[in-house]
């Protein structure tokens, strides 16, 4: 769909034509909130681009094209975005994952048929943003609860369960590319079955 039209639907009251440019722009608007907002959880960027959206459609009759691109425009409102959510959540934006101290174990029989698994599942992992890693390790290594992780990372409980779902989702995509790690990330109802 082009840019032009959609705009020009917008300006002139069309609702449906909002909706059409959220499909259109949102995955370039992510990416660009990928590399400035990497310190946020991946579902509060998709919130960030949402608002910034809203806010580039509600102040549309402002843009003007000679000045630049609508994407470029847009993501002026993102950058913003990004700020006003990191003021209006202080102390949940994790900056780093404090590490353990590595505990001695015995490591891996290098024969195991486990050891490809580990090195493929820890690359995943380490792929994720750090706030990501953090929910990881909250959940899975320290086992608290979603009620825990909610209150030490500032968040709704329900929050803190979408992340995870989204998380582990990806994670599950990921794997899915390596046949060794099919079937690995079951859902936490799956665990509990």
């Amino acid at each position: 769909m082009d840019l032009a039209v959609l705009i020009e639907q917008i300006r002139q009251g069309d609702e449906t034509a909002g909706a059409v440019l959220v499909s259109v722009l949102a995955p370039r608007l992510l990416g660009y909130a990928d590399l400035i907002a990497r310190d946020l959880y991946q579902g509060d960027r998709e919130e960030v681009v949402e608002a910034a959206i809203e806010k580039a459609i509600r102040k549309i009759d402002q843009y003007d094209e000679s000045r630049g691109t609508f994407p470029a425009w847009v993501r002026t409102f993102v950058k913003h975005a990004a700020g006003d959510w990191r003021r209006q959540h202080p102390g949940s934006v994790p900056r780093e994952v404090e590490r353990e101290p590595e505990q001695p174990t015995e490591p891996p029989d290098e024969r195991s048929d486990l050891r490809p698994r580990i090195i493929a599942l820890r690359a995943i992992v380490l792929s994720e943003p750090v706030p990501d890693q953090l929910l990881i390790r909250l959940r899975f290594a320290e086992g608290l609860s979603h009620a825990q992780i909610a209150q030490r990372l500032n968040v709704t409980e329900a929050a803190s369960r979408k992340r995870l779902e989204r998380l582990l989702e990806r994670m599950r995509s990921k794997a899915a590319e390596d046949p060794g790690l099919r079937g690995l990330f079951k859902g936490e109802e799956d665990e509990q079955s």
